[in-house]
C-alpha cells in the first residue's frame, strides 16, 4: 500500500510539471494603409509594373469588364491606386 501511495504521489509531481511554452512569433509588421488627408482631392498612384503584376492579363481584365458593361472598376493596393476603368 505504501509502494501504490508512493507511486501516485510521484507520478502526480511528474506530471503535474509541465514544460515551458515555445516561444510565440511575433506576428509581422505590416505596413499602414495609405489614405488621402482629409480635405484632399488626390489618390496616391502605384503602377502594376512596379508590383510586378502581369500587365497582359490586366488588359484581359480590362476586356472583361467591357464585356460584362461594367461601368466603373478600381483596383487599390495597399490604399494606392492601381488602376482605374471608367
Amino acid at each position: 500500500m505504501r509502494q501504490l501511495f508512493f507511486f501516485v504521489i510521484t507520478a502526480l509531481i511528474l506530471f503535474s510539471c509541465k514544460k515551458e511554452a515555445a516561444p510565440v512569433d511575433a506576428p509581422p509588421v505590416t505596413p499602414s494603409m495609405y489614405f488621402p488627408p482629409i480635405g484632399s482631392t488626390g489618390w496616391e498612384i502605384t503602377t502594376p509594373a512596379s508590383l510586378n503584376w502581369n500587365e497582359t492579363e490586366l488588359n484581359n481584365l480590362y476586356t472583361y469588364l467591357q464585356q460584362k458593361n461594367t461601368k466603373a472598376f478600381i483596383i487599390l493596393k495597399d490604399g494606392k491606386i492601381v488602376a482605374e476603368k471608367y
